[in-house]
């Protein structure tokens, strides 16, 4: 077997250094809740209130699952059922496993399904986040367009000047996707006039990687289903801003709607790149932060955020779980060695146990 760069120890070291950081930011952020807050709270909870925050919640996941059967169409069809089932355990996946194992696995599950190799299924993920981060510029642009002000004890953080530094190389992400789809067929004889005679088995690979990956953002070529992506990602988002407003007025947290809006761009900044488990710990982090700015009281707002992470996953595993069970199968199935990486992945892809390219046709 292709020795791999990361050790099983390392890897495992490095998911408990995840599990143990989300735990000592969660302790962290409970270490002032009193009995009497969680009392008192129930008392004045609006539990109607709370179903429309779980329904969003639902919302946010449909909207995406929808996107990412548009990226997938032009490859493999699949019903609308089928993308939501796949697509909910593909994030109990995501989220379960610590560190970039979630998303190994996850990578895992959409190829044996639906027999897609995986250098596509891994540029549908990677096309997932540049359609988030897009969504993040066009929440900040409008915020800053409807004078919406992060507050002060917020900017200490300076999450507005992350924003638009995530901002700008998102653009200039976009626009090397851009190119790339559009100059598919010269990145290939670049490719062939460098390396066909010295690395023929690199450049077999550089090739395959090339036209998969390409495959998974063809919809780049078509204005319309830009769009159409855009606006699915943009409606999630829009779920999610009404599932966290929704929640507030449930707890009798009387803040301006923007409020919500602020939350949701503090949260989207510091998830974007996941270290622990289910985001445990940091997401806590992330809303009583945000909370704090506008004077809500610690206990209000550790308990909020706990909710609020409960409500967001609730649809996740609600959905995935059904998909495991009328599907037989665990979410072991698809986990991948330890000491395997999405990188050891992409580039066995198509290798036999030599690491000889072997033929293979792309669906």
């Amino acid at each position: 077997m292709r020795a791999t760069g990361y050790p099983v120890t390392w890897k495992r070291s490095r998911h408990l250094l995840g599990v143990l950081l989300g735990l000592a930011l969660l302790a962290y952020c409970i270490k002032d809740l009193r009995l009497a807050d969680i009392e008192e709270l129930g008392q004045r909870l609006n539990v109607w209130l709370v179903l429309p925050a779980i329904a969003c919640a639902f919302g946010f996941l449909i909207m995406r699952s929808l996107r990412w059967r548009l990226l997938i169409r032009q490859q493999v069809p699949v019903t609308f059922l089928q993308s939501l089932g796949l697509f909910g355990t593909g994030n109990i996946f995501s989220i379960s496993f610590p560190a970039g194992t979630g998303q190994l696995a996850r990578l895992v599950l959409f190829s044996r399904k639906l027999n897609l190799r995986k250098t596509f299924v891994f540029s549908t993920i990677f096309m997932e986040v540049v359609f988030d981060a897009l969504t993040l510029v066009i929440f900040i642009i409008a915020t800053s367009a409807l004078a919406i002000t992060i507050p002060e004890r917020l900017g200490d953080y300076q999450f507005e000047t992350i924003g638009w530094a995530i901002s700008g190389v998102t653009l200039v992400g976009v626009v090397g996707l851009y190119v790339m789809v559009h100059n598919q067929r010269r990145l290939e004889r670049l490719a062939g006039h460098w390396l066909r005679q010295p690395a023929p088995k690199l450049y077999i690979g550089i090739r395959k990687f090339i036209r998969s990956f390409a495959r998974g953002v063809e919809l780049l070529r078509s204005g319309q289903h830009t769009l159409m992506a855009l606006g699915a990602s943009v409606a999630a988002r829009v779920s999610q801003l009404f599932a966290i407003w929704f929640l507030l007025e449930a707890f009798g947290i009387r803040l301006p709607f923007a409020a919500a809006a602020i939350i949701l761009v503090v949260n989207t900044i510091l998830l974007m790149v996941p270290i622990t488990p289910a985001s445990v710990g940091v997401f806590q982090f992330a809303v009583t932060t945000s909370l704090a700015a506008f004077a809500v009281p610690r206990g209000d707002s550790v308990l909020f955020a706990l909710c609020l992470h409960l409500v967001e996953l609730t649809p996740i595993f609600a959905v995935g779980l059904t998909w495991l069970i009328f599907n037989r199968s665990r979410p072991s199935d698809f986990r991948p060695p330890d000491d395997r990486t999405i990188e050891d992945e992409l580039r066995d892809e198509g290798q036999d146990q030599f690491g000889n390219p072997i033929a293979r046709e792309t669906r």
